[in-house]
């Protein structure tokens, strides 16, 4: 968390417009970047979701 740049979020209030939520585009990134982590860390790509540590296990000797 220390690499963690700082965040400035601001939620616009825009009463013309129906409410559609708000912070839900960062769920979107969050299992990729994981993949991605345990890749670089382990050289398994995997190619589904969930990961679990026997799919990684099996493939990386």
């Amino acid at each position: 968390m220390a690499d963690m740049p700082s965040l400035d979020i601001a939620i616009v209030d825009q009463p013309d417009i129906p409410p559609t939520g708000a912070g839900e585009t960062a769920l979107i990134a969050g299992p990729p970047s994981i993949a991605n982590a345990i890749r670089a860390a382990s050289g398994f790509r995997a190619l589904g979701l969930p990961i679990s540590y026997a799919d990684i296990h099996a493939t990386v000797k």
